[in-house]
């Protein structure tokens, strides 16, 4: 059985209550990256607009979704993942040779960027942390 994801507002959130209210289009609603974890739970990083950054909200089977982390990532969000202790792993799928996965803590803070290597076609992470990335060949 699927989930559709929709984005519900939270009253700490009205950056982005403002955005739809002045009728910006849906585009902005649509999530950058969408992932799940190995606990079933659903992560969407949503584009933060004109501020920069990403918001990566969470949804756990029955229960009502909520906002996660907001992040001030650098990188465009390809792909959304979740790391114990409620961080997360935001990764860019092209790259010119620089950084391209970012570790955010769960107070928004950035904990580490990496390189995985550029024309990433999936990312993903274990329940102990450890992080996967196939590769276009």
């Amino acid at each position: 059985m699927a989930t559709q994801l929709s984005y519900r507002h939270s009253g700490g959130r009205a950056y982005y209550d403002k955005k739809i209210a002045e009728g910006k289009t849906a585009k902005e609603r649509v999530p950058a990256a969408i992932g799940v974890g190995d606990d079933s739970a659903a992560m969407a990083a949503w584009p933060a607009g004109d501020r920069g950054g990403v918001l990566v909200t969470r949804y756990q089977p029955g229960k009502a979704p909520h906002a996660g982390v907001e992040t001030l990532a650098s990188l465009r969000a390809h792909f959304v993942q979740p790391l114990p202790a409620g961080r997360i792993l935001l990764v860019a799928a092209r790259t010119p040779g620089t950084d391209n996965a970012e570790v955010w803590a769960a107070e928004g803070r950035c904990e580490r960027t990496g390189l995985l290597g550029d024309a990433i076609e999936q990312a993903l992470t274990t329940a102990s942390g450890a992080v996967w990335a196939r590769v276009f060949r």
